[in-house]
């Protein structure tokens, strides 16, 4: 697949408007990601709202692309009916990547922004947008059309020497 070879966080975009449904067609790659036990923990919030995105560029050093971005998607995990709770990172890893090389299939670019594990994060944006506590922040995607035209470039991170047959 061509998108996992050409796939890179995107931090600077166009002005230019992220349609609906584009967003419903990455949302929808996302919940057709792999999780344990089938739980889906997934829950999306989708942000527009300049205030909001710059509220999120501010919960870190390195969150600045939230405000640059048309659109900001932040992921919920949810907190309740889980089998398998401790699992629930990689569910919501799993879907962000779908989301982020769908992206790239639409001629897109993204970049994730992490909120957990850090506890500050955490509240940093619960608050912000009053989230019930049947959800917790994940991560946000923020995404749009890329201003550069180095997004389907690809570079091959192939590493041979980290491949062990058999034995180390």
């Amino acid at each position: 697949m061509k998108e996992i070879r050409i796939r890179r966080s995107v931090r600077s975009f166009c002005d230019r408007e992220v349609d609906d449904a584009t967003v419903a067609d990455l949302l929808r790659a996302g919940m057709a990601a792999p999780s344990a036990v089938n739980q889906q923990p997934w829950e999306f919030m989708v942000i527009r709202d300049e205030g909001d995105r710059n509220y999120i560029a501010g919960m870190g050093p390195i969150s600045g692309s939230a405000a640059a971005a048309p659109v900001d998607i932040l992921m919920l995990s949810r907190t309740y009916d889980l089998q398998l709770p401790e699992l629930v990172y990689l569910d919501m890893s799993m879907c962000a990547q779908n989301i982020m090389l769908e992206a790239v299939h639409l001629g897109l670019g993204s970049v994730f922004l992490t909120v957990v594990p850090y506890p500050e994060r955490i509240d940093y944006i619960a608050r912000r947008f009053s989230l019930p506590s049947t959800v917790s922040p994940f991560g946000v995607i923020a995404l749009g059309y890329p201003s550069w035209d180095r997004l389907n470039h690809e570079t091959d991170r192939f590493h041979e020497d980290r491949i062990h047959w058999g034995t180390y």
